[in-house]
């Protein structure tokens, strides 16, 4: 009789449960998503004027265009539908929010699946006026919101997208080319450049928004125009203008690393002046991010569709403690001293991946290392954990539950929520720019998955790579950090600076190139066979991939088996012993206090700025 009343109150317990988790799910934030081919007239700016309608409702907005993908990097249309996960990213979207459809136009991709979840379409047309009219009709408080129309017929059509200020800022409805206002309705008319020179036009777009704006969108139209009603809702002022190649004479590494766009600087100032010094869009050149960090700015860089629907960064969902890894996973400080005594090389690999675009090769990424039982980092932000908020909860999961605990560790990746180049970056607002990402990645991982490694963008000069700035090092061990891999003095194992609270590490292979990633391994031709090859004794083997040429899914079936080449060539063998990097920043404190690293082969090397004019 006892355990029937027991057996009862546990029900009674759990239907209070779940009577709480349903009413918590039945007050779900609203999202319009705004769905069109990609080839209706002018969607940008309709979607411009859907996005400030949906905020004045209290929606959340984002956009969808179907057209032709590829998946490659930089790729005009982003991320693939497969391969960019979409499917399960609008699957994401529905458990989360309330999703409610605007149509512009004809569409397929997602017509099933809206069926399947009963999404209401709350407007659809062939026209802009049509989509206006229904979206009035069923919210009416939004008719007195209603500042006017606006067209745009002189822009070029593929430059309209930045006029998103003027359409959502002052709330007017868009109408593309061959649509009327409603009788005796006010028409704006924009009447600054026609859009021919992008640096003159955007300049006069962002000037005009500059007193509604927030924040910064530095970017080309293809790398905008999907995220329209994202910008809205961040409120920025857009900027862009294309690179100026530097003449061959006048660079002192490479044209990719030395040129820049000339509203970069721009772009920084008004960052700097809103307040927001993260810029999110895409660089024309790595010149761009060199300047940027002059300013203290970095930049969150975007493909299109990488992320499927921005707005998950508002509806991410918090990691749950996870089952412990394997008791095997992280060896013992006397492990680490045996391995020292015979002299043994940790071996482990880094992904350059400071941005969201990189998501879902990273998530490759992790599978493969799952799969191969392979040890290695990968360079996260703030915003990973934020845009990707299912499948990255993996690094949290061990690998008998289905995870990769074991294998990955996310290492903070150039400041954490942009990329920079610590070499010129003021290290106080490093220090703020790290304190801040792990601020973010707590709220969604908890405090136990917070990151406690740096992974450096570029804290050296490209020309010699051999100038070290000590104050760069500091400032990160002061905002916590416990180790820090370098971009300074590749080669042979190197202790470049250790203090309490931070040690600093080097990478081991001569490998610079032209374009970021500076210093990488790129094969496995790239590595020295035979005990102490790379190191001359006991040390470690730390080396960093270019995430998006090889992860990507286009680069998998191109170059795949010669990333697995690599991988086979630095796992657990002879001297060898795989391990994540926060294993070798650990084998460093045990190599320094032992004394197996030798004299000059401690400290840092060249003081800032003298290895070339101009720290670059």
């Amino acid at each position: 009789m006892n355990g029937t009343v027991s057996r009862i109150k546990g029900f009674i317990a759990s239907a209070a449960v779940c009577a709480a988790a349903h009413s918590a799910f039945a007050v779900r934030p609203e999202v319009w998503l705004f769905l069109a081919p990609d080839n209706a007239p002018d969607k940008s700016l309709v979607a411009a004027s859907v996005a400030w309608m949906g905020e004045a409702s209290g929606a959340l907005v984002d956009s969808y265009y179907e057209t032709y993908r590829d998946g490659a990097l930089f790729a005009a249309s982003g991320s693939s539908v497969i391969s960019g996960r979409h499917f399960q990213d609008f699957n994401y979207l529905c458990a989360k929010a309330d999703v409610k459809i605007v149509r512009y136009g004809k569409t397929a991709l997602f017509d099933s699946t809206i069926a399947n979840f009963g999404l209401e379409t709350i407007a659809w047309g062939e026209t802009a006026g049509e989509i206006y009219g229904r979206l009035l009709s069923k919210r009416p408080s939004l008719s007195a919101a209603v500042g006017g129309y606006f067209t745009a017929a002189r822009v070029k059509p593929k430059h309209r997208c930045y006029l998103y200020p003027e359409v959502a800022y002052r709330r007017l409805l868009a109408l593309p080319e061959g649509e009327r206002a409603p009788s005796g309705a006010k028409v704006f008319t924009w009447d600054g450049p026609d859009g021919e020179n992008l640096a003159a036009f955007t300049s006069a777009v962002a000037e005009r928004s500059a007193k509604s704006a927030k924040c910064v969108f530095f970017g080309d139209p293809a790398a905008l125009e999907c995220r329209v009603p994202a910008e809205v809702r961040r409120r920025s002022a857009p900027l862009y203008a294309p690179c100026v190649w530097r003449k061959p004479t006048e660079n002192l590494w490479s044209g990719y690393a030395e040129s820049e766009s000339p509203l970069i600087a721009k772009a920084c100032e008004m960052a700097t002046a809103f307040g927001d010094r993260v810029i999110y869009g895409r660089q024309t050149a790595d010149g761009d991010l060199f300047r940027m960090s002059h300013y203290g700015c970095s930049i969150q860089i975007l493909d299109p569709y990488r992320p499927t629907f921005p707005c998950v960064e508002a509806l991410t969902q918090k990691w749950s403690p996870a089952p412990a890894a394997a008791e095997d996973d992280e060896p013992s400080d006397e492990q680490l001293r045996k391995w020292a005594e015979k002299g043994m090389i940790l071996t482990t690999l880094l992904w350059h991946s400071g941005e969201v675009a990189h998501n879902e090769a990273m998530l490759n990424v992790v599978e493969f290392a799952q799969m191969n039982k392979f040890k290695m980092g990968i360079g996260v932000h703030a915003q990973r954990y934020e845009t990707c908020p299912q499948l990255w909860e993996l690094l949290n999961v061990p690998s008998s539950r289905g995870g990769a605990a074991e294998y990955i560790e996310p290492v903070l990746y150039s400041g954490g929520l942009g990329i920079m180049a610590e070499a010129k970056f003021p290290p106080e607002l490093l220090k703020a720019n790290i304190a801040e990402a792990k601020r973010r990645i707590a709220a969604v991982a908890g405090e136990s998955n917070v990151p406690a490694g740096y992974q450096a963008f570029m804290d050296s000069d490209l020309r010699t790579c051999l100038s070290t700035n000590p104050a760069v090092w500091k400032a990160a061990g002061e905002a916590g950090m416990k180790y820090f891999i370098s971009s300074s003095a590749p080669g042979r194992t190197r202790i470049l600076h250790e203090d309490a609270n931070i040690i600093v590490i080097n990478q081991s292979y001569r490998i610079v190139e032209s374009a970021s990633p500076f210093v990488r391994i790129t094969s496995d031709t790239d590595v020295s066979w035979g005990r102490g090859s790379a190191c001359g004794g006991p040390g470690w083997v730390v080396g960093t991939l270019d995430a998006p040429v090889i992860a990507f899914t286009p680069y998998i079936w191109e170059y795949g088996n010669r990333f697995r080449a690599l991988a086979n060539r630095l796992k657990t063998g002879g001297w060898y012993v795989n391990v994540k990097p926060g294993t070798i920043a650990r084998y460093a404190r045990v190599l320094s206090a032992t004394g197996k690293i030798p004299a000059f082969a401690r400290g840092g090397l060249t003081p800032p700025g003298k290895a070339d004019g101009n720290g670059r």
